[in-house]
This record gives C-alpha cells, structure tokens and sequence, in this order.
C-alpha cells in the first residue's frame, strides 16, 4: 500500500472515531466557561397549578457570550426588548453547557412529549428546517431507549455540552451509572438544544433570563 494511501486511510479513521473521542470520560463541567453573573442563567421549573418541583436548570456560557450579554443586561432594568436580546446572544452562543436535574419521576412517553413539543418552537422560529425536525422525532426513541421500562428517575442528570457545532450530550442516573454519551455535529444540533430552552413561548425562556438580574 503506498504512502498516500495510508495516510488517507488514517484520515478517514480519524474521522469516523472523534465522535467517539469526543465523548471518552466523565462529563466534568468546563473550566473554560465564563464567570460573574451574566456567565450562568438557572432556574426551578415547576408545574404552575400543583407548584410541583419538575426540574432545576442551569445554562453556562462562555466568556465571550457571558461578555455580550454584561454590555447589555449589566446596570439596567430587564425589558422586553432587552429579554429578546440577550435570547439571541444565548441562542447564538458556541461555547455553552447546560445542566439538568430532575426533581420528580417522569415517564419515557411524557419526556418525549416534552422533547418534541420544545423542538416544534424551536422549529417555528425558524432555528431549524422541518427536515431536521422530523428527524430529531424519529431519533428521539432511539437515543432515549434506555427509559424503556425505566422513565426518568428523581435525581437522575441530563448535561449538554456545546462547543462550536459539536453538542455532546450525556445522561447520568442517580446511581451514577452513565446513560448516554453521544456526541453529534452540526449547526441545527446546537441551534435546537439552544432554541428549546430560548425561544419565544419556551417554558423556561423567563425564568432563566430573570435569573440574570437576581444578584
């Protein structure tokens, strides 16, 4: 085999193995993230009419969207139209990592509701194509098996990790065993994790941006 040869061969290789590379080891969270206030958004998520605890929810940004965000939020009062901007600069965000964890058992069937209810805004708003849209619905079961007979447990931890278009994304139950480890590439990836929590009529949108101006 010639010298070329073996080189291309390693290449492909090496490409069809990052996405396992990527998602070697514990999720630990990133050093590199932003700090101060404007770095992380968090909230409680309850259900309104039983004030049920659901979930608890953070959002890490790095330092250059934390920095966008300080230049407009730092020093005034949350508006509207300030709320819509610092969601673009969150849903734009390239280095980015989120954390849940759930504070109540869930079913398999509800959670994929809930995933494919938050995929649909972000789909309406024009972050992603129906195209990837129907295929995050038909991938959603398949990457989520492990709930087969099992659901979502009180304690159990979902973590999404963004770092330009790669999203890795890990589930770790509440004995600690590791769930899921996927990582995944492209633009709409990052775009529809972001959208589900950000966009307009999202569940979350508020509460996480009212979280920066709670210091």
């Amino acid at each position: 085999m010639s010298k070329d040869r073996i080189v291309a061969l390693l290449l492909i290789i090496c490409v069809l193995l990052l996405p396992l590379l990527m998602a070697e080891g514990p999720f630990t969270h990133n050093d590199s993230m932003g700090q101060g206030p404007f770095a992380r958004m968090s909230m409680l998520y309850e259900r309104t009419f039983l004030r049920v605890d659901v979930m608890t929810l953070e959002i890490f940004f790095g330092p250059d969207e934390a920095s966008q965000i300080e230049r407009l939020a730092a020093g005034t009062e949350l508006t509207p139209a300030l709320a819509d901007s610092i969601a673009d600069i969150a849903l734009q965000a390239q280095n980015a990592e989120i954390h849940v964890q759930f504070k109540r058992d869930v079913s398999k069937n509800k959670f994929l509701k809930g995933a494919r209810k938050n995929a649909g805004r972000a789909l309406k708003a024009g972050l992603i194509e129906q195209a990837f849209y129907d295929e995050i619905c038909r991938q959603l079961p398949i990457w989520y098996s492990f709930m087969n007979g099992r659901g979502i447990l009180e304690g159990d931890e979902m973590f999404h990790q963004i770092k330009g278009d790669a999203l890795r994304s890990v589930y770790r139950g509440t004995d600690g065993k590791i769930l899921m480890d996927q990582t995944q590439f492209g633009e709409e990836r990052r775009r529809a994790v972001l959208g589900s929590y950000l966009v307009q009529k999202s569940d979350f949108r508020q509460g996480l941006i009212e979280s920066l101006f709670a210091y």
